[in-house]
């Protein structure tokens, strides 16, 4: 689609262009290429949420002074991207700078849908938030009545349901390891299913997490960095856990530890980094992913005893359930071939992500105390 033509004032911004990808696929790349054919534009791409996705500096041609200083002249058309995770709405802003000049923008719009099913490093937060919602939405669509489910009944329902997703999406993740998954949840957090409720105030990230991250022979598979790093990751979840920090400052402090990630220098093509690299990347998809749906997720939902809200517990058992996923599934397999299953440990630090914080999903709140 294209702008308009017309006389416009020094500064004039568009009407939003409202875009609904509702009906393109989790994990999607959606390309576009802009266009400022005519003078300077700049362009904006917004969610729902109020997130900016990207957003341009000025592009074109201009040989005289405007908001981009004395003149202009920058790659023009320009090719952007973005992959689409559970978000479907998106504002789109188009800004111009002329006087008495017509203008005219051009934008196209591609859509990829996601082809690997192998989990991998980069797929996975899509593939973990997916696997979130597949869950939540099922229990909603099968009308099930949560208030008389045990612990144990709801986490059946849970494996039905991520399993039939796993199934339809057709990703390399088998049924046994989907209940291997929810069984090593119970024995990281302490979880009986003979218990009617869940108290939060028992979960201590740093703990666990460093316990992790220094078992034997662990230096097979992670570095000095990634250990150090995953410490980090978790005294800020320790931190998000008591209210010390906010959202954005959680948020703010993953993004610091992945850039710290990737001045690492990692060979990935042999793995190196792929432990800390899960257990990051799920990280902040499941942030985003429950500060999303708070509003739903924290409906009822009182604080423990800690005055501590439900909302960063659940983000915390799924990033430990990523870490632990990877650490066992590599740990293991060493300790078996004397060699690590990097499939495998991608396969479980998604799925242990997954399952961290089921059945603490908003479903299942009353299990909170």
């Amino acid at each position: 689609f294209g702008g308009g033509y017309g006389i416009k004032t020094y500064l004039y911004t568009y009407p939003d262009i409202n875009l609904n990808f509702s009906n393109t696929s989790q994990g999607s790349k959606i390309a576009m290429i802009l266009d400022a054919i005519d003078v300077p534009n700049k362009y904006t791409l917004i969610d729902s949420a109020g997130n900016i996705i990207w957003a341009t500096p000025w592009l074109g041609y201009a040989s005289v002074a405007g908001p981009w200083g004395s003149s202009l002249n920058t790659v023009n058309p320009k090719p952007v991207s973005f992959t689409k995770d559970l978000i479907n709405s998106f504002k789109f802003k188009v800004e111009t700078s002329v006087w008495n000049y017509a203008d005219t923008f051009n934008i196209s719009i591609s859509c990829t849908p996601p082809a690997l099913t192998i989990v991998n490093t980069q797929n996975s937060p899509i593939y973990h938030n997916t696997m979130m919602k597949a869950v939540d939405s099922s229990f909603s669509a099968n009308q099930i009545d949560t208030n008389t489910l045990t612990l144990l009944s709801a986490d059946n329902y849970a494996k039905t349901y991520l399993k039939a997703y796993i199934s339809k999406a057709k990703i390399s993740i088998s049924s046994s390891e989907v209940d291997s998954a929810l069984i090593n949840r119970n024995k990281i957090f302490g979880i009986n299913y003979s218990e009617n409720a869940i108290f939060t105030s028992r979960i201590n990230y740093i703990r666990i997490a460093d316990s992790m991250v220094n078992l034997s022979n662990t230096s097979v598979f992670m570095t000095v960095a990634e250990k150090t790093m995953m410490h980090s990751l978790f005294v800020y979840f320790d931190q998000y856990d008591k209210g010390q920090i906010t959202y954005s400052v959680m948020k703010s402090n993953i993004g610091s530890l992945r850039n710290t990630w990737n001045q690492q220098g990692f060979k990935t093509n042999l793995h190196e980094g792929d432990i800390s690299a899960y257990t990051l990347n799920i990280a902040d998809s499941s942030l985003s992913y429950w500060n999303r749906y708070s509003n739903l997720a924290l409906k009822g939902v009182a604080a423990n005893s800690n005055n501590v809200l439900a909302l960063p517990l659940w983000v915390g058992l799924d990033v430990v359930g990523a870490l632990a996923g990877g650490i066992s599934s590599a740990w293991d397999s060493h300790q078996s071939t004397g060699k690590v299953n990097w499939w495998s440990a991608g396969r479980n630090a998604l799925v242990w992500g997954a399952m961290g914080s089921v059945p603490t999903t908003r479903w299942f709140s009353r299990f909170f105390k």
